[in-house]
């Protein structure tokens, strides 16, 4: 049986094997990074990547769901400047395992590129490898 099927324990982020799932893995290496945070939530992760004194790059992650969610906001009113999101599933018959890798992948490059700009704005959610 392949894992993929929804997870007794979402945060715990493992498939009902016991596996842990790509996404799984993605969160706690970014735990590991002293440029982001991770906060626990009861459906997702957020993921915060501070950029200099006024602006927050948040990243959402549901725990259940192929999809994810970016914004960028002012730290201080939290009034949101940009904003969205990619998701995975429906778009031909890919198994679930290929497409948390595929999705795993691009929320670590876009999270690497936000932590690495100067200037954040303006922001893509994806761009190809070159």
């Amino acid at each position: 049986r392949a894992c993929g099927a929804a997870r007794p324990s979402a945060w715990l982020s493992f498939c009902p094997l016991g596996h842990m799932t790509r996404i799984g893995h993605l969160i706690e290496q970014l735990r590991t990074r002293s440029d982001v945070g991770v906060i626990d939530q009861s459906q997702s992760w957020l993921v915060s990547i501070t950029k200099g004194r006024d602006l927050i790059c948040e990243v959402t992650v549901p725990h259940d769901v192929l999809e994810w969610f970016a914004s960028v906001k002012h730290r201080r009113d939290k009034t949101e400047l940009w904003s969205d999101w990619m998701d995975y599933s429906g778009y031909d018959d890919s198994p679930r395992e290929k497409l948390e890798v595929e999705m795993a992948g691009d929320i670590l490059a876009f999270i690497d590129r936000v932590s690495t700009v100067e200037h954040l704005l303006p922001l893509k959610i994806y761009e190809p490898v070159a």
